[in-house]
């Protein structure tokens, strides 16, 4: 592990340095072509999320450009206007007007939408709310008695008729807070005429502040920032970085004749200047002020109906810092990516002695050690794997006990089993297995272990369960074999003289292998040792 932590550094040191230097030296470190860049990203944003809303504006305006002022039915305008809200995010709200005085209104509140239909002659002290599923079913309803609801509405009615009958098609009213939300909104306006009575609808919506906060984040590295559009009547809106803790709402505006003002003198000097140049043009501004310089980017915006134009002002010293923080999310990113393949590869290095060397004790101890301290839980000797020293001949038999052997530590705690060690801890050597393959020498006696060891226990098993080496003592060469503790039990399949194959279940007791012969203690072993 430690060796990793050098290489990465050795890697990342100079990375870091080469990323810092290289941007901070390109043509993009200057400030007017970051506050540049970044207000073409601004206007990128803004689009993306301001788009699926005039889809949908343009959508009702269609569904109800042939519609009578009298065919407004809540049940079917729910039905038009719930997947509307579903499908933009943006989009908290839809409030549905007409000349003749009816009025929807629909709101999300969770995993719900809330409506309610004003009709003519209907009694404007109380609103009866139904809340609605996906599905446009009413799960309940509810009747809320509001003061003065019929001033508010007229009040309303008012502004939505001196909408109507202005030039403009869209009006942005500006920030305020959601009575409906309970949240500080931006809210939008259209209007249109209906060509079957000449009625006017008029519809407005609401786009919940922290969820076009949210959509902006990416700007909020820059510590000093301001961003602002300005809508078709000239007034500027504000995004800010957090939401604000006091808003002014829509009806204290018209009751007061109050407009939101611009919170930085400058930006509405340059503003000023701007629309004298014609306002249609991108202009990039800089202001000197004593404790940091400002920069100014206004832009012409086409993306949405009514907003002539965006602005970004950000500090010199936010816009370094802004660009070092790009700078390093580089850096982060190559960091992390190059620590991922190393522990990667480390890891896929130790997967081999997963579990291994905790069953024995084979991390801090040499081999002779080991053999000294005889036969266990976790240790096992065998003096050959085929050569029968007694019969002087090959003796299958004894390979199938190394498989049992191997068998009985997967099924247990994993251990170790020596090869070519007397059960005294004699050093025997696998002279006698060598002579006997066709191959004299270890590769080709690792080849034919593995060969029966895969035909029992299958590639997976002997590849990720077993790690097998040949360690030299005493100038004689042994095979150490590390099985792991498994993750499954293992069988092993033996061929009576009548040709019968049985399965046979063995475990590790003390310093030997048992077989467990009955089907009932062996399922109640696999429930103990290997839990679902």
């Amino acid at each position: 592990m430690r060796k990793i932590y050098i290489i990465i550094a050795a890697l990342v040191i100079p990375l870091i340095f080469l990323i810092t230097y290289s941007g901070l030296k390109s043509n993009d470190a200057f400030s007017e072509n970051l506050i540049n860049s970044l207000s073409q990203k601004l206007e990128e944003e803004l689009t993306d999320l301001l788009d699926p809303v005039r889809d949908e504006i343009l959508q009702i305006i269609e569904a109800y450009h042939e519609s009578s002022a009298f065919s407004l039915d809540e049940d079917s305008l729910a039905k038009v206007f719930i997947p509307m809200i579903s499908r933009v995010p943006a989009i908290g709200s839809i409030m549905l007007y007409n000349s003749d005085g009816q009025s929807l209104t629909l709101y999300k509140e969770k995993n719900t939408f809330v409506s309610s239909l004003q009709n003519p002659g209907y009694d404007t002290s109380g609103i009866i709310w139904n809340r609605r599923l996906r599905d446009n079913s009413i799960s309940s309803s509810w009747s809320e008695m509001i003061s003065g609801q019929d001033e508010r509405r007229k009040a309303l009615l008012d502004i939505l008729d001196q909408i109507a009958h202005d030039d403009d098609e869209l009006w942005w009213p500006g920030l305020y807070q959601s009575n409906l939300l309970k949240e500080p909104v931006i809210t939008a306006a259209v209007d249109w005429y209906s060509e079957v009575d000449s009625s006017v609808f008029i519809c407005s919506i609401e786009m919940p502040l922290r969820i076009v906060i949210r959509h902006l984040q990416s700007f909020n590295k820059y510590s000093d920032r301001i961003i602002f559009f300005i809508t078709g009547s000239g007034q500027m809106i504000q995004i800010p970085a957090v939401l604000p803790d006091t808003l002014q709402t829509l009806a204290e505006k018209y009751l007061t004749g109050s407009i939101d003002s611009p919170q930085d003198s400058i930006l509405l000097v340059y503003l000023n200047n701007w629309n004298q140049h014609g306002g249609n043009m991108n202009m990039t501004y800089h202001h000197r002020l004593p404790d940091d310089d400002w920069w100014l980017h206004i832009r012409p915006f086409h993306s949405f109906e009514r907003i002539d134009a965006l602005g970004l002002a950000v500090s010199e010293g936010s816009l370094k810092m802004g660009l070092l923080a790009r700078n390093y999310q580089v850096i982060i990113v190559t960091v992390l990516i190059l620590a991922s393949i190393l522990m990667y590869v480390a890891a896929a290095g130790r997967r081999k002695n997963k579990r291994t060397d905790d069953a024995s004790g084979t991390e801090t101890k040499s081999w002779p050690e080991l053999i000294k301290g005889g036969e266990h839980q976790h240790m096992e000797f065998k003096s050959a794997l085929r050569w029968d020293q007694h019969l002087q001949k090959v003796n299958p038999k004894l390979e199938d006990v190394i498989i049992k052997s191997i068998a009985a530590f997967s099924n247990g705690q994993g251990g170790t089993l020596l090869i070519g060690v007397r059960d005294n801890g004699e050093i025997a050597g696998l002279e006698g297995d060598y002579n006997s393959l066709k191959k004299n020498d270890s590769d080709y006696f690792e080849i034919h272990l593995r060969n029966l060891l895969k035909q029992q226990f299958g590639i997976p098993f002997i590849t990720q369960n077993m790690i097998m080496e040949f360690p030299v003592i005493d100038g004689k060469e042994i095979c150490a074999i590390r099985i792991a503790e498994g993750t499954e039990p293992v069988y092993i399949t033996t061929t009576d003289k009548h040709g019968n194959k049985t399965e046979r279940f063995y475990v590790r007791s003390g310093n030997s292998s048992q077989e467990i012969q009955s089907l009932k203690e062996i399922t109640g072993y696999i429930s103990k040792r290997f839990p679902a």
